[in-house]
């Protein structure tokens, strides 16, 4: 969502772009040089693989869109361009395109778009690591796992030793590596009585990185439980607490530095849709 916003702000202007600038945290010009460096360090390998794509879809004959907003979109994330009618056609390709670069795990972005749809922007990114130390048949028992409402599921649960302790007051986590060492996934657990989401309410960007960033290397036995989930939210609402208010508004939005529709009207924000699907598993996380 961050680079998809990024893509949209270097065509905004005035207030419009000073308030994409606060919610977002730096100046676009920044924040673009920031995210297309940092994706180029981003390592891939054989067991470890990591993959995203940007692309932007314009309605044919009904968006006159900047040279300039293609071109910047295009250096700092490689978006590739598509014109298409925007009909049902179009709802599959897109879609077809998330798939394919996602890997196969969001199969489906896009129901429909609306007649007054004019422009998407896309960005997508898959990982798949295979752990540094696979769960082996012996390591893999059945157990009953709570949620966080309460109530208990049966699960596979795997158990590790992991060197890579987490502490954040009562709750406590691990690290647990892919093979290279580039790559780690994180796990925390709220302490007694508190819930996932109190605990999270609780934490900072700031606060998290440095709980990443310094694990004890005291020996932690973990337990973690084989799952898949998937995750989807319109972040309108979240990015309007944010004080990012007027991208939303016909009267008020200025992407005039984007480009505009054929009859003149000026392009605003219609959704932000974010979906997401992971998998845990004996040899690794998808």
């Amino acid at each position: 969502v961050l680079r998809a916003l990024t893509m949209t702000a270097n065509g905004a202007q005035g207030e419009t772009l000073a308030q994409m600038e606060k919610a977002l945290g730096l100046p676009v010009g920044q924040l673009s040089d920031y995210l297309s460096a940092y994706s180029k360090s981003l390592p891939s390998g054989e067991k470890s693989v990591f993959h995203q794509a940007n692309s932007l879809w314009l309605k044919e004959g009904q968006v006159e869109v900047e040279k300039d907003f293609l071109q910047k979109n295009a250096d700092y994330f490689g978006a590739g361009v598509f014109q298409e009618p925007f009909d049902n056609a179009t709802v599959q390709k897109v879609n077809d395109w998330v798939k394919e670069h996602t890997h196969g795990m969001v199969p489906q972005m896009l129901s429909e778009l609306s007649p007054q749809s004019v422009m998407v922007l896309l960005n997508a990114l898959a990982f798949e690591g295979e752990w540094a130390e696979v769960y082996e048949e012996q390591d893999i028992h059945e157990a009953n796992f709570t949620l966080a409402d309460g109530s208990t599921k049966p699960v596979d649960m795997m158990s590790s030793s992991e060197y890579g302790c987490i502490r954040d007051g009562d709750a406590m986590g691990f690290l647990k590596y892919y093979a290279g060492g580039k790559y780690a996934f994180a796990a925390l657990l709220p302490g007694e009585g508190q819930s996932p989401a109190d605990y999270a309410a609780t934490l900072t960007g700031q606060r998290l990185r440095e709980l990443l960033s310094n694990p004890d290397e005291r020996v932690v036995w973990a337990e973690l439980p084989k799952f898949e989930t998937e995750y989807s939210v319109s972040l309108a609402d979240t990015l309007r607490s944010l004080g990012m208010t007027d991208a939303f508004e016909p009267d008020k939005a200025d992407f005039s530095a984007m480009g505009r529709e054929v009859d003149g009207w000026p392009l605003y924000i219609g959704q932000v849709l974010h979906k997401t699907y992971i998998s845990v598993f004996e040899q690794g996380t998808k």
